[in-house]
C-alpha cells in the first residue's frame, strides 16, 4: 500500500510533526503520470520547510497534512491518456519546489516532470535537482 510522510505543523523540532500515513493507490488523470519514488534525499532546505522558514510551500497533502520533499527520483508507471512527452519505465525528477517527493508514490503533472537517464546512479539522480543544476 502507498504511503507517505507527513507533517501537520511546522516546527523548529522536525521530526515532532511527521506521521507516516498509507493511502490507496492513485490513478493519473489525463494530463498526469504515476510515479514511484525510487529516493528523495533530506536535505537543509527541507528541515526549513519543517521549520516554516522556507518560502516555497509544499504542493500536495495526504489526510489534510502536507507532504514534505523537494528533491526526488522517481520511476513512471502508468500515463495518463493525453501525456505525450514522458513514457512507462521513465525516471523523472521534479522541476518545481513543493512536489512531495517523501511518499512512495505521486500522481504529478506531466509539465512538473524532467526526464532523466535511468543508466545513472539512483543517489545521484536524487540530489540532481538541489545540489548540480544550482551550480
Amino acid at each position: 500500500m502507498p504511503a507517505a510522510v507527513t507533517f501537520g505543523q511546522v516546527s523548529e523540532k522536525p521530526t515532532e510533526y511527521l506521521r507516516l500515513q498509507q493511502y490507496s493507490m492513485p490513478n493519473p488523470e489525463p494530463h498526469e503520470v504515476l510515479v514511484r519514488m525510487l529516493a528523495a534525499p533530506i536535505n537543509p532546505q527541507d528541515r526549513m520547510v519543517l521549520a516554516g522558514k522556507y518560502p516555497v510551500k509544499p504542493q500536495h497533502t495526504q489526510g489534510g497534512e502536507w507532504i514534505p520533499g523537494y528533491d526526488g527520483v522517481g520511476e513512471i508507471l502508468q500515463l495518463g491518456d493525453r501525456v505525450s512527452r514522458l513514457s512507462v519505465g521513465q525516471w523523472v525528477i521534479p522541476k518545481q519546489h513543493g512536489q512531495g517527493t517523501w511518499r512512495s508514490h505521486a500522481i504529478i503533472h506531466e509539465d512538473s516532470l524532467f526526464g532523466v537517464n535511468n543508466a545513472m546512479d539512483v543517489k545521484f539522480a536524487a540530489m540532481l535537482k538541489m545540489c548540480v543544476t544550482p551550480a
